[in-house]
């Protein structure tokens, strides 16, 4: 997670967590599906992908709230790839990572 881990202990789950109006030309906003956080500020952001299709910057726009301290996952059914509509310029398992429901869910 960023370069800090995780406290457990004080982490609280918040579901469709608002962290602003969507600006598609600074690539900032939106409503994220599961927000992870602890009292450090530490984060974990996971946009639960199973019968939408990817907004325009959606991955940018969460990678580009606290970045230092925030990680984005895309949590898909079977582990596919986000849209370069939605990812941007982002690498994958560097800038976000991409987890499935298939294998680190049910095999987890």
């Amino acid at each position: 997670i960023g370069n800090e881990s995780l406290d457990v202990e004080s982490a609280r789950v918040i579901t469709e967590y608002h962290i602003g109006k969507v600006d598609n030309k600074v690539k900032t906003g939106g409503r994220i599906d599961i927000f992870i956080s602890d009292k450090k500020g530490v984060s974990i952001s996971i946009e639960n992908k199973i019968d939408a299709s990817d907004e325009a910057n959606q991955i940018e726009r969460y990678y580009n709230f606290k970045t230092e301290k925030n990680t984005v996952y895309y949590l898909t059914l079977d582990g596919r790839l986000p849209s370069v509509e939605s990812s941007g310029v982002l690498i994958e398992g560097k800038d976000f990572f991409v987890i499935s429901y298939k294998k680190e869910i049910l095999e987890f």
